[in-house]
This record gives C-alpha cells, structure tokens and sequence, in this order.
C-alpha cells in the first residue's frame, strides 16, 4: 500500500475540499480555493473501493458570464 495519485482539478474555482467515502484512501494537503493550481493526493491505504467527490464552483465577477459549477466523481479500486 502507500500509492499516491495526484488529482488535478480545473482552475477557476473554488472547490470544496476533495472527500473519499472509505478510508481506503486518505486525501493528502490540497488547496480547495482557486489557487494557481487546485491539486490534491490521494494515498492508497488498504484495499477496498473509494468514491472520490469534489464540488467546484465557478469564481465569475458581476456581470461576467459564469460556467456551471463542476461535480467531480471518481471511483477507486484499491488493490494490493
């Protein structure tokens, strides 16, 4: 165990922190505002399966047109 993945979310957002719904994984460090580089790790720790969600939303100025917030969701299967 012990693999890293390093997810890489669009700019121009600001994300909600990058969660995991089995400790499976363990989300690493991050910068959830909209930071030159919205980027998180994820660690492998036991085997399992691990959704992983973030939720984005648009930083848009008044009267700029502003893009539809992102969901994000990956599945993991973590094996040994």
């Amino acid at each position: 165990m012990g693999a890293v993945i390093r997810l890489s979310l669009p700019t121009g957002f600001d994300w909600d922190p990058v969660a995991a719904s089995t400790d499976a994984v363990r989300i690493v460090g991050g910068s959830s505002a909209a930071a030159a580089d919205a980027m998180w790790e994820i660690r492998t720790q036991r085997p399992g399966r691990a959704v992983v969600t973030a939720h984005g939303r648009p930083l848009c100025r008044k009267g700029e047109h502003c893009p539809d917030p992102i969901d994000f969701e990956a599945t993991l299967d973590v094996v040994e």
